[in-house]
């Protein structure tokens, strides 16, 4: 897997926040935004959370609108000051190579508001990394917002790394659209 390409800093509302080049369009406001969610009542859910300050996964079929929704969010948490970053399991653990890596956990760790995007699945060799990072952040109570990798987008014969499963059991979550991660999450309760 190669790291998602994203644009070292974009401004939002004249603050520095980190996401993918191709979501710098993704506000809350973007009038093309309930067109790019399958569930328009994620929308709402998510800017309730954003409110609240707090952390939740966003569960959902590929292209239901998951990236779009925790981009949303981090141009809403950087509009109000905070420092947001963007990054997958993949580029916090082993991404941006061994010197990278560890300024990505550093930073991951710091950031007011992080979102992790395609978390959690076995034989995953940077999975310690994340579990590390989504660990300290609940610790310090940092929002975090996280996107699992659908089921079936890679291997199907994996499973949830069992290092990931106290984080996705006990958070918030929100779903973008159905499909059987959604179920499988919601029977993990």
């Amino acid at each position: 897997m190669k790291p998602m390409k994203t644009d070292p800093v974009t401004r939002a509302g004249g603050l520095a926040i980190h996401i993918p080049a191709s979501f710098t369009w993704a506000t809350f406001a973007a009038p093309e935004l309930p067109a790019r969610v399958m569930d328009r009542s994620a929308i709402a859910a998510v800017q309730a959370k954003v409110d609240e300050g707090a952390s939740f996964v966003l569960t959902g079929t590929s292209g239901s609108g998951k990236t779009t929704l925790a981009v949303c969010a981090l141009h809403e948490h950087a509009r109000r000051g905070r420092h947001c970053f963007f990054a997958s399991e993949y580029d916090i653990g082993f991404g941006w190579g061994p010197a990278l890596a560890a300024r990505a956990v550093e930073v991951a760790l710091r950031c007011d508001v992080l979102v992790v995007d395609d978390l959690g699945w076995r034989d995953s060799s940077y999975g310690s990394v994340a579990t590390y990072v989504l660990a300290q952040r609940r610790e310090r109570e940092r929002p975090t917002i996280v996107i699992p990798t659908p089921y079936g987008r890679r291997n199907d014969s994996r499973d949830l790394d069992p290092q990931l499963e106290w984080y996705l059991r006990d958070a918030v979550k929100v779903s973008c659209g159905t499909g059987r991660w959604r179920s499988a999450l919601e029977n993990a309760n």
